[in-house]
């Protein structure tokens, strides 16, 4: 067997070894080259690169909810913004705002992507990951340390690790805490099964006595939903201090505006999905809350009836009113779905409820009682 030989002129020395590796090592984009000024510039020029068209990252209500965002942290708040689908809510305050705040961080930091169920929020990891991938600056910038696992977000920044952390809002273990954020997305609706009134409930509890302590003091926490019925979280949010609101509906979202974003359905498709799909448009492009959509009876239908002036009569008194037909309707339950009792008079044409009360908890022996004391 023969040995092969190598000239002097081919071997490198060590010194000119180590000097090359460090020029290759010093044209690696890091974080601090990055040049972040500010969030808004790092999603028009760095975030919109990994997308097949950046220049939709222009229209004009992403600059608005990115200075949103940006304000709302630097005021000590929370935000809260709710978008049609498909307008790039998750694509900006999600997954962009994520990676921005693990690149401005210095230190090692932490994010929660919150979601209904830990399945969504899964999802969610992967399209950023498959986003940092497809973004030539970004992935140069960010060793992902699982690139095998398209559910776990674990990358090293200038070695400093960053990660994002996924769950359901019923599911995720308690006692975490987050210095760099909090993402709720969607956590009031699950693509495939509809919340019931009392889940929503539950979440909402859920939210303010476990998901608001899971950032460190002084950390944001950013809302985005739909939705779904009168007074749920993201309603009760609109009237809470602690947060910066901001609703954007597909049309007529601001003075002077007729469409949110033609770039991205016109307003000739907005007016043809409303004339076909009315209950659907109104929940999702108009953002009112789905289940009131979902109704037998509009809203603005009971709205008309409404009379703040009327008072529920006592159905422990005598109580002398003239009618025609007197008629109660009563929806049995106990705990979980409390009964309510519904008395109604007619006059001529006319029905008026005179008595409402719901049973909450009642034993059925005491509902016997005070349906027999009503009639």
């Amino acid at each position: 067997m023969g040995l092969t030989t190598t000239s002097n002129n081919d071997l490198l020395s060590y010194s000119n070894a180590l000097s090359s590796l460090a020029n290759k090592i010093s044209t690696q984009p890091s974080a601090s080259s990055l040049k972040l000024s500010g969030f808004w510039e790092f999603v028009r020029d760095i975030w919109s690169k990994g997308y097949e068209h950046p220049e939709r990252f222009r229209m004009w209500h992403i600059p608005l909810i990115c200075n949103d965002l940006e304000k709302a942290e630097a005021d000590g708040l929370n935000y809260v913004c709710v978008l049609p689908r498909g307008f790039y809510k998750s694509t900006i305050l999600g997954y962009a705002f994520s990676i921005y705040k693990h690149l401005k961080m210095p230190l090692d930091s932490s994010i929660l992507y919150e979601s209904f169920s830990d399945s969504m929020s899964r999802y969610h990891i992967s399209e950023i990951k498959q986003h940092i991938r497809r973004n030539e600056t970004l992935s140069e910038a960010m060793n992902d340390r699982v690139p095998e696992a398209d559910y776990s977000f674990r990358y090293l920044v200038n070695g400093k690790r960053k990660d994002i952390m996924h769950g359901g809002v019923l599911t995720f273990k308690r006692g975490t805490h987050t210095n760099g954020a909090v993402i709720c997305d969607d956590i009031l609706t699950d693509p495939e099964n509809k919340a019931k009134p009392t889940e929503l409930m539950k979440i909402q509890n859920f939210f303010f006595e476990e998901t608001m302590f899971i950032p460190n003091p002084g950390v944001i926490m950013v809302v985005l939903g739909t939705p779904m019925m009168p007074e749920d979280l993201l309603t009760k949010l609109k009237s809470d201090e602690r947060f910066l609101y901001r609703s954007l509906p597909a049309l007529d979202q601001a003075p002077g505006r007729r469409v949110l974003a033609p770039e991205i359905r016109s307003e000739k498709e907005l007016l043809l999905m409303q004339d076909k799909s009315p209950h659907a448009f109104a929940s999702q492009m108009m953002l009112a809350p789905a289940m009131l959509e979902d109704a037998y009876i509009p809203a603005d239908a009971i709205t008309k009836c409404e009379n703040e002036e009327l008072r529920s009569l006592d159905p422990y008194k005598q109580h002398d009113f003239e009618s025609s037909l007197t008629v109660a309707g009563f929806d049995v339950g106990k705990k979980r779905h409390p009964s309510h009792l519904a008395i109604y008079k007619t006059d001529g044409e006319k029905v008026q409820q005179v008595c409402q009360m719901f049973l909450d908890g009642w034993l059925y022996s005491k509902q016997k009682d005070i349906l027999n004391e009503a009639a």
